[in-house]
């Protein structure tokens, strides 16, 4: 199998290889990433960690209080 040539750009490096050409983009696991919702993901992710932060913030000032 030939090696795909890589395409240079200006903000490409000339001694890394692009992602898109070291990875089998047939492989299971590759296919399966072009099927996530990566931007539902990253929300959902967001909105965890405000939970999270909050939930802390709120723990802390009820200790606080019985101090």
């Amino acid at each position: 199998m030939k090696p795909h040539k890589p395409i240079i750009s200006k903000k490409d490096n000339l001694y890394r290889s692009r992602l898109d050409h070291v990875i089998n983009t047939k492989h299971e696991l590759a296919q399966l990433s072009q099927q996530i919702d990566w931007d539902h993901l990253t929300l959902m992710r967001a909105f965890a960690t405000h939970l999270l932060l909050t939930l802390e913030h709120t723990l802390t000032q009820i200790m606080n209080f019985f101090d």
